[in-house]
């Protein structure tokens, strides 16, 4: 997939592409989406792998780190909950 692909397919889908440079000459390729006052962010692949990188890989990360944030959250306010209780 070639990052003008990646850009229209992440828009459709309300995101937006981070192109990131770490280290000396070293980029990565994030997802990025505006939700209230948070930045959503999700890795997607470095740049040098981004034609290996198909529509289904996109959407499957999007889905994931959405059911695992919810998995995520309702399970600390759970903890935060037992823990309130036993002070």
């Amino acid at each position: 997939m070639s990052i003008e692909e990646l850009k229209s397919l992440l828009r459709e889908q309300g995101w937006n592409l981070d192109l990131v440079t770490r280290g000396k000459n070293k980029r990565f390729a994030y997802a990025k989406k505006r939700q209230g006052r948070r930045v959503l962010t999700r890795y997607l692949k470095a740049e040098s792998k981004l034609s290996e990188l198909t529509k289904n890989d996109v959407l499957a990360r999007m889905t994931l780190t959405a059911e695992s944030q919810t998995l995520r959250r309702s399970s600390s306010q759970a903890f935060n909950s037992i823990v309130g209780q036993n002070q």
